[in-house]
């Protein structure tokens, strides 16, 4: 494949143009053609990929094998879920404690989520812009899930003003064009004092200066924003959200995976090996007992957030 178009932008939280060049790379997870920079706001510190591929291209940069879209063997995802079982905020831990009604999962992958959602009582919804990923959410969770991108999905008229009490985008915000107006757009969907929970990369975490490049967070050029938990606060309240809860997942896969990225340029022989190595359940069992440690100390690489939409907004 050759290299594809790409495209400069502007901050789409402050507008600012002016922006420094931090570090530039290329995508180590499928090796698809491109040279990407990562620019940090002189006025807002927001970080963007820049240049970026063009919407018109991007899809490429997804191909079939791009694991969220997988639907994992039955026996590999008891043990993941065993592995990862509160890496993400479960209702339990919400702030405050929500009782189920109507939920929106924006990048819904293969259904998971959705179908343990829909176990405990909620009725759910799913945005997906993956073809073969949500027909299968469909399959999995017997949901209704709309086959947009999520800027599109966000207007659909099926999707009403205020008639959700809850919406989860985990490990997605950081893949929009323009968060910022998905945000918002999103918001308006929520009913008063509705709740969104995410997830995103923690680009302020000490991984992202250590491994520079090879920080598995990065994951250019499909993560087009790197959010700090100062920035991202700044986009939630712009969106008219109210942060109610940050915390650090307790995993430290992320960081295992940066050092395999390392081995592989230093032995590229092996490389298959290292990749194999490093995404095996016990591998990750040992990313997720490390992060029992240094998820409540702040020093793992990604952030759950829980907000609340302000009132009246």
């Amino acid at each position: 494949m050759d290299s594809l178009p790409v495209e400069h932008t502007t901050c789409p939280l402050c507008h600012n143009a002016p922006a420094e060049l931090l570090l530039t790379g290329f995508d180590r997870l499928h090796g698809l053609p491109g040279t990407f920079g990562i620019v940090q706001c002189s006025r807002c510190q927001l970080m963007r990929t820049d240049p970026r591929p063009v919407p018109g291209a991007m899809h490429h940069y997804y191909p079939s094998d791009y694991g969220p879209h997988q639907a994992r063997p039955p026996r590999r995802r008891r043990a993941l879920q065993r592995i990862n079982s509160g890496a993400l905020s479960s209702l339990a831990t919400a702030v405050p404690p929500l009782q189920p009604g109507r939920m929106l999962e924006v990048g819904c992958g293969s259904g998971g989520h959705l179908a343990d959602m829909a176990n405990q009582g909620w009725q759910v919804v799913g945005i997906e812009p993956s073809a073969v990923a949500a027909q299968r959410a469909r399959d999995v969770s017997g949901a209704h899930v709309l086959n947009q991108s999520v800027d599109t999905a966000v207007d659909n008229a099926e999707l009403l003003p205020g008639s959700f009490q809850l919406i989860c985008a985990w490990m997605v915000l950081e893949h929009l064009y323009n968060p910022v107006a998905t945000l918002r757009r999103l918001a308006g969907l929520l009913s008063e004092g509705g709740c969104v929970a995410l997830s995103v990369p923690d680009a302020g975490a000490w991984e992202f200066r250590r491994f520079g490049n090879y920080w598995l967070g990065m994951e250019l050029p499909r993560h087009l924003f790197h959010f700090t938990r100062q920035t991202l606060t700044r986009v939630l309240e712009d969106a008219g959200l109210s942060p109610m809860k940050v915390q650090h997942q307790r995993t430290s896969w992320d960081a295992l995976a940066s050092l395999a990225y390392v081995m592989e340029d230093r032995y590229p022989a092996r490389a298959r090996t290292f990749r194999r190595v490093v995404h095996s359940v016990p591998i990750r069992a040992v990313g997720r007992a490390v992060g029992l440690l240094a998820g409540p100390l702040g020093k793992t690489s990604r952030l759950t957030v829980w907000a609340r939409k302000a009132p009246g907004a």
